[in-house]
């Protein structure tokens, strides 16, 4: 992700990313976001949603270990803490929140942001728009 867009994360959400800061030895997240422009909504969404869910549910942390493109798809890893007796609950809920983020990075471009699909080039998948699929040479991804 573009360094602009990955700081206005960092400066909205400075509680979730945290991590960056850490060193590659000991967080991925020092690597910054590893996906293109196109899923900074989505990844903002993911984001807003769970401010808002701890503003409600103070006992629960949350921050980020690495946000990446894998397999065509977003990819967000994390940790969560919860000191109350809802833990169950609270875990499900950003459990919820990361994964639905994720399934829905297949339906969106990657690199632009707008519908897209699941498309190959050679061993590598990713997630793009039908105009950019036919500028990278991708192909439609048929599953194997």
């Amino acid at each position: 992700m573009n360094t602009d867009l990955q700081n206005k994360l960092y400066e909205k959400y400075p509680d979730f990313f945290k991590n960056k800061d850490l060193g590659i030895q000991k967080s991925c997240m020092a690597r910054g976001i590893e996906c293109d422009d196109g899923w900074f909504d989505l990844i903002e969404a993911v984001c807003s949603t769970i401010q808002n869910f701890i503003k409600h549910n103070t006992s629960v942390t949350f921050e980020f270990d690495q946000i990446k493109e894998k397999f065509g798809g977003l990819r967000i890893y994390y940790s969560s803490s919860n000191n109350s007796d809802s833990t169950r609950y609270n875990k499900d809920y950003i459990h919820g929140v990361i994964q639905l983020a994720e399934n829905i990075s297949f339906r969106i471009c990657e690199q632009t942001g707008n519908k897209g699909g699941i498309c190959k080039k050679g061993n590598w998948l990713k997630t793009l728009s039908p105009a950019k699929m036919s500028q990278l040479n991708y192909v439609p991804f048929k599953g194997e």
